[in-house]
């Protein structure tokens, strides 16, 4: 199986004009929030309640237009859900290889 998110980071931020905005300390930054918030709430619907005001500080910070901001938040929690889910079933697949 080949599986990827939806767009990519990079796409993303490409798409909403804001590529040459962002930071490796904001991505940094956006990953912390973002792991947290999906490991304290253990459940998907109430992870991304959380995620959604923090997702529209980050369009914000970045410059992303208001008319634009509910697209670009539903685009980065959809590719950053992606991508812990990922990690999550890599590890599993990874701990089931080393008792096997």
């Amino acid at each position: 199986f080949y599986l990827r998110p939806h767009k990519s980071l990079d796409k993303i931020f490409e798409e909403y004009g804001v590529e040459e905005k962002v930071t490796p300390e904001m991505l940094d930054e956006w990953t912390n929030i973002a792991t947290k918030i999906f490991l304290d709430t253990k459940d998907e619907d109430k992870c991304i309640k959380r995620l959604i005001p923090e997702a529209q500080k980050l369009g914000r910070r970045l410059g992303v237009p208001e008319e634009k901001l509910s697209a670009f938040t539903r685009d980065i929690i959809r590719t950053t859900l992606f991508y812990l889910q990922a990690v999550i079933i890599i590890n599993n697949i990874i701990k089931q290889g080393s008792e096997g």
